[in-house]
């Protein structure tokens, strides 16, 4: 059985949806010192200790998340995923918005 990218990125956006830093934290190896995601706001490669730090806040998050595939190529061991990250927010005040990240993710497929 073959690496299921869609549902990798379900489990992932259900973990932020269920406010569970914890089981988000689980789909990353946060202490290898190669981790990092670049941040598209601030040009920023951020570390596993500080994206650490922005899973807790997940807690408090009020967006619902959710990805939309678009490519992931398997290289034996690895595959590279192309997704568009969508999270929409919901505020009494403000209405609703909606945020739209690309993403790209290299995932280890082998254990």
């Amino acid at each position: 059985m073959g690496f299921d990218a869609q549902a990798f990125l379900d489990k992932y956006a259900a973990a932020y949806n269920d406010r569970d830093p914890e089981g988000m934290r689980s789909f990353f190896d946060l202490s290898d010192p190669r981790f990092a995601v670049f941040e598209d706001f601030t040009g920023e490669l951020i570390d596993g200790d500080g994206d650490s730090a922005m899973l807790e806040a997940a807690f408090d998050a009020t967006g619902r998340m959710s990805f939309d595939l678009l490519r992931c190529d398997d290289f034996g061991g690895v595959a590279l995923l192309h997704a568009v990250q969508r999270i929409v927010f919901e505020d009494v005040e403000e209405g609703v918005g909606e945020a739209r990240i690309r993403a790209t993710l290299w995932v280890k497929t082998n254990a």
